[in-house]
């Protein structure tokens, strides 16, 4: 565990039975400063494994990436909406020029100013934790999970019931 950082900070026995005493029971973190945690024994009497209390203080939050970027929401609405802007916007001072690039170019600056009205951008924003522990593995082992527990949930058939309740 040590070639990982991590180190036990259980110092007491946690199983106490006749003339025996061990400490299986362990904490590991990845630091040994005595002044970021406190450790204390709780014995609670119902089994011979006493239970452990640990205070952590200092702890900093991990860095997370916030991240944003820009998306158009694009849905039956705003296709109507679209539709109806570019049905009765007024088309024909645009080509009443002569020039065709002046025709194009007002004919573009109506067009994107009716897209840009109907399909406005939105400030999407992400948070990105580093989480190097959650493999992939446990993250479909999380999702496979939460769907048997919905599953559970909105059934009434205890027999489901009861074999979901077996496997989680």
């Amino acid at each position: 565990m040590a070639s990982y950082s991590l180190y036990s900070i259980v110092q007491f026995p946690t199983r106490i039975l006749n003339n025996s005493h061990s400490a299986i029971d362990n904490i590991f973190i990845n630091t040994f400063k005595s002044s970021s945690f406190s450790l204390y024994p709780i014995i609670n009497r119902l089994s011979d494994h006493d239970t452990r209390s640990i205070i952590m203080r200092n702890i900093l939050e991990q860095n997370c990436n916030t991240y944003f970027h820009f998306n158009k929401k694009v849905d039956k609405f705003s296709i109507v909406d679209f539709n109806a802007k570019l049905s009765y916007g007024s088309w024909d001072d645009i080509f009443a020029e002569n020039n065709v690039n002046t025709i194009f170019n007002n004919f573009l600056n109506m067009y994107l100013r009716i897209f840009y009205s109907s399909f406005p951008l939105k400030k999407v924003h992400h948070k990105s934790c580093n989480k190097a522990w959650l493999t992939p593995g446990i993250k479909i082992s999380c999702i496979n999970k939460r769907k048997l527990f919905l599953i559970q949930r909105n059934s009434n058939d205890p027999n489901l019931k009861k074999l979901l309740q077996e496997i989680l």
